[in-house]
């Protein structure tokens, strides 16, 4: 028989996320324990009928407990639940930050406990996050009241999982995919950059420009000839030398034309 806690648990997060959810009972230890899940929990992975999650229930007491574990390719079932899941990662980010101060969040992905904030980017094959709030002495009476605060650290667990924008590669093989993709992005800028200079308009550019170092004032400031007593000297003398446009608009055009 479902505990009335629990369907009203059920209730207020099929509310808050939007989604229909269903109560059931996962085996913890031997133990038959209640949850609150999607009302399609399962999809199928490697041929598998995996579990997509359970929020469990821990008896109302004196904490409001849940659970949530995936023992097998966490980071996929991740997303499916993030597919799954109408969410906005903005909003529940802003949830996480206005959340109760008196829950307390321990998250372990594959066996490390790591912070909520700090979520490794690598692969996934176990995640386990537990909430828990201790119920103050005068809501124990009140399913409601119990009920309410078990929501409240429900959706701080889920939360974890909706806000998280990880995980978009997480298979070996999008490493081997990388790998090749920055070695053909290097190789392409070293066949640009050869074209570059073969084109020689960009080095014409440059050789124009810094012209004025090659002989004259130029020269003496570029061999060390002359300090800055020379020049403020030579610029009483001579005036404001009259400046050129740098012309990046067509340098950087002419850079486009190569790549």
């Amino acid at each position: 028989m479902v505990n009335e806690v629990v369907e009203i648990v059920r209730s207020n997060l099929s509310a808050s996320l939007g989604v229909a959810l269903e109560t059931g009972e996962v085996d913890r230890s031997g133990m038959n324990v209640q949850c609150v899940r999607l009302s399609q929990p399962h999809r199928k992975i490697d041929n598998m009928q995996e579990e997509l999650f359970s929020l469990i229930i821990n008896p109302p007491g004196t904490f409001a407990e849940v659970d949530l574990t995936m023992d097998r390719q966490a980071g996929r079932l991740v997303r499916l639940i993030q597919d799954y899941v109408e969410y906005e990662t903005n909003a529940w980010s802003d949830f996480l930050a206005i959340q109760d101060p008196a829950i307390q969040t321990t998250v372990m992905v594959n066996d490390d406990t790591v912070s909520p904030s700090d979520l490794p980017t690598g692969l996934w094959k176990a995640l386990e996050v537990n909430a828990r709030k201790r119920i103050p002495s005068e809501d124990r009476v009140s399913n409601a009241q119990k009920a309410s605060h078990i929501t409240d650290v429900a959706i701080t667990c889920m939360s974890l999982i909706l806000m998280t924008g990880i995980l978009e590669s997480f298979e070996p093989v999008d490493l081997f995919h990388a790998h090749i993709g920055g070695m053909d992005a290097f190789a392409r800028g070293l066949k640009i950059a050869q074209a570059i200079r073969e084109d020689g308009r960009l080095d014409e550019f440059v050789s124009n420009r810094y012209s004025s170092f090659d002989s004259g004032v130029g020269a003496k400031i570029e061999s060390g000839e002359i300090g800055f007593e020379e020049l403020d000297q030579y610029i009483q003398e001579k005036g404001e030398p009259e400046l050129a446009s740098g012309r990046q608009e067509m340098l950087e055009n002419l850079i486009n034309e190569f790549i």
